[in-house]
């Protein structure tokens, strides 16, 4: 456990995503394909959301520590304060061609359109190197996430490789979202957006970020979102349509989702291509 503290600094959990595309469906075996894959994009029941594989780092006053989901998924981020996803988990993304969602991941929430997961960890449990992959369900792509810690800042970095498996040409986009309840609790926050990155301000003791750096392979355009959490449980956990802006920010206080979209360019057959994400937390 980590000592309890009531002022937390920011640090940066960042994850890098490697993306293969989606293509049109171009003749019949192909669309009885889509049709098969659709039917097997269901939430399951029981997420694997459990802590999978711990990681603490940091120096006294300064401590964080996150659990990495069996999934690839995080399950909890924790300060002294408190675990600012909550107690619920609720981070993950959703894998979309165009507006159309292909596979999808949200912790505790559900997931749909993707095999199980294999692991290789050849340290042992809870130490780095940690590589996590899974493939979508109509074996159209398959997404690695790798992960790196930095001590001196506070972060996390998970490199997701998305590679695209078919010999079509395919462009994915990618939705990371994280139910953020800043100090635990889930109706304090105030949502701000600026060009890169989205915001969760808590009560005076915390904040978290998600931002999209630098694509570390192809062409690729991002964009913050602000969501509230009843909408994006609903529908926006598995959807690639995005919502429209409030109407002020920094929002009301509510309680409300990080969400950042990135959209890769053309992807050629069996290519990857390569995205990150940040998670700050303050």
């Amino acid at each position: 456990m980590l000592p309890p503290r009531s002022l937390v600094r920011t640090a940066a959990v960042g994850l890098v995503l490697s993306l293969g595309a989606v293509p049109a469906v171009a003749d019949a075996s192909t669309r009885a394909s889509a049709k098969r894959h659709a039917k097997r994009v269901q939430a399951r029941t029981a997420a694997d959301d459990s802590c999978f594989s711990q990681h603490t780092w940091g120096t006294a006053g300064a401590i964080t520590q996150a659990c990495v989901a069996r999934d690839g998924n995080l399950a909890s981020l924790l300060t002294q304060s408190s675990n600012q996803l909550g107690d619920d988990g609720g981070e993950g993304y959703v894998l979309c061609e165009g507006t159309a969602m292909r596979a999808w991941e949200a912790g505790t929430y559900g997931e749909g359109g993707l095999g199980p997961a294999t692991v290789s960890q050849p340290n042992g449990a809870g130490t780095l190197p940690l590589l996590i992959v899974r493939t979508t369900s109509d074996k159209v792509a398959r997404i690695s996430q790798r992960y790196a810690l930095d001590p001196a800042g506070r972060s996390i970095t998970i490199t997701m490789t998305v590679k695209n498996l078919t010999a079509q040409d395919r462009t994915f986009g990618v939705i990371r979202s994280a139910d953020v309840d800043t100090d635990g609790k889930g109706s304090d926050d105030v949502l701000a957006l600026t060009p890169d990155s989205a915001i969760m301000l808590g009560n005076a003791t915390a904040a978290v970020s998600l931002t999209s750096p630098s694509a570390t392979s192809g062409n690729w355009a991002h964009a913050p979102v602000a969501q509230g959490f009843s909408t994006w449980n609903a529908t926006g956990k598995s959807s690639c349509a995005l919502p429209a802006a409030p109407a002020t920010l920094p929002t009301g206080v509510g309680d409300w989702v990080l969400r950042v979209r990135s959209t890769m360019g053309e992807t050629t057959g069996f290519a990857s291509r390569t995205q990150s994400f940040r998670y700050g937390v303050m």
